[in-house]
């Protein structure tokens, strides 16, 4: 009985400890990607018009929140809690991008535990010269003209601390339980 009793009580403390998971995915966004030579103009419309001011909003899920193409496709993926961004260049003649690329992503909100952005680490580069930076929902990338002649990408892994935690129902079982084992044990070695 004492060892039935010592693994439930382990269970328990594994499971109480664990947080309810926060993600990205099922979050709206919202993106502006501009160059230089377009000044304000947001290039995710397909350069019909629509200026940086109206970013284009986007539900995380799965496969590509953007994707627009000219000579070159160019996409940004989110994921629960990474960015991609990628440089196709469709095998054309043209292998240089012929300006600076400026993203910024904002209104990354965590869908199950809010939280914020506490730091961006980039995992992956095939570019030279990429800076960025972020803040507390958002995210800016600088990508640097320069030749692609094949499929480029930058990754990051976006790094959030959650507020307000609140556990699981779960969570509250295991804690009763782990109370009413407790309150037994003493129970039974008042009776002895």
């Amino acid at each position: 009985m004492k060892h039935i009793t010592s693994v439930a009580v382990v269970i328990a403390a594994i499971l109480a400890c664990q947080n309810a998971k926060a993600s990205l995915v099922g979050d709206e966004v919202f993106s502006v990607m501009e160059v230089p030579f377009l000044p304000g103009e947001n290039l995710w419309d397909g350069n019909s018009g629509l200026m940086i001011g109206d970013p284009i909003a986007a539900i995380v899920g799965a496969g590509v929140e953007y994707s627009v193409t000219f000579a070159f496709t160019f996409e940004a993926d989110l994921d629960d809690s990474s960015l991609v961004l990628t440089i196709d260049p469709n095998n054309s003649n043209l292998l240089t991008i012929t300006d600076d690329l400026n993203y910024s992503f904002t209104d990354l909100d965590w869908v199950g535990t809010p939280g914020h952005i506490v730091d961006v680490v980039m995992v992956q580069n095939d570019f030279s010269g990429v800076t960025f930076g972020f803040g507390p929902d958002s995210i800016n990338v600088f990508i640097p003209d320069q030749v692609v002649n094949t499929v480029s990408s930058v990754s990051f892994d976006i790094i959030a601390q959650h507020d307000n935690v609140v556990p699981e129902p779960s969570s509250l079982l295991v804690w009763s339980l782990i109370g009413l084992t407790l309150g037994g044990f003493a129970w039974r070695h008042r009776r002895k």
